[in-house]
Formats: structure tokens, sequence, C-alpha cells
């Protein structure tokens, strides 16, 4: 129950930093790694080769996928700079208009 406290408190904060982009947390997992699905588009395969290529990101477990302006980023991020950072990258790109993170943090609150 305290994990997922952590992760309402821990998105509301992001959102609040977040100028120009949502925010949705998601315990959702997947394998380790960026992840790009062979329908991706160029958008979100461009997006996905720069997480992927950036060593901050090492430990973080992204995919990516687009519609029409909207990046979706799924996963697992080992801290709240690395998401903020995931969500930062992909807000750049030309033709993105909105970015939605999906992506969960771990909280040891002990």
């Amino acid at each position: 129950m305290s994990r997922w406290i952590a992760l309402i408190i821990i998105g509301a904060l992001v959102v609040l930093g977040a100028s120009g982009c949502i925010l949705v947390v998601n315990d959702e997992h997947s394998a380790h790694g960026i992840h790009i699905d062979k329908d991706s588009s160029l958008l979100a395969r461009s997006i996905a080769k720069e997480l992927d290529d950036d060593d901050s990101l090492r430990y973080s477990d992204i995919s990516v996928s687009e519609d029409d302006g909207i990046v979706i980023l799924h996963g697992d991020v080992d801290s709240v700079d690395s998401l903020q950072y995931a969500i930062d990258v992909a807000a750049r790109y030309a033709g993105v208009e909105t970015v939605v993170s999906k992506l969960s943090v771990e909280v040891d609150l002990d």
C-alpha cells in the first residue's frame, strides 16, 4: 500500500515539474532495455533510439509508442530524475504534441 502512495506522490511531483506534458504513473513491467515495436512510427523509433543510446538511462526499461503526435512511454526507470529526463527527451522532438508517461519508479520507503 505504501508503494502505491509513493508512486502517486512521485507522479504528482513530476506532473508539477513537467510543463506541457501529461504524466500518468502506472505499474507496468517489461523486459530490460528500450523497446521499439516493429510497427512503430519513425518518430517513436527515433525517440527510443535516443533513449537507448543514453548512458544515464542504462538501468531503465522503456518502450515507446506514438500515435498522431501523442508519445507514450511505458516501463520502469530507476529514479524520478530518469523519469523526468525520458519525458524531456521525448517532448523536444518535432511533431510531439503530448508525452504520456506510464513509467514507474520503485521507491524504497525503509
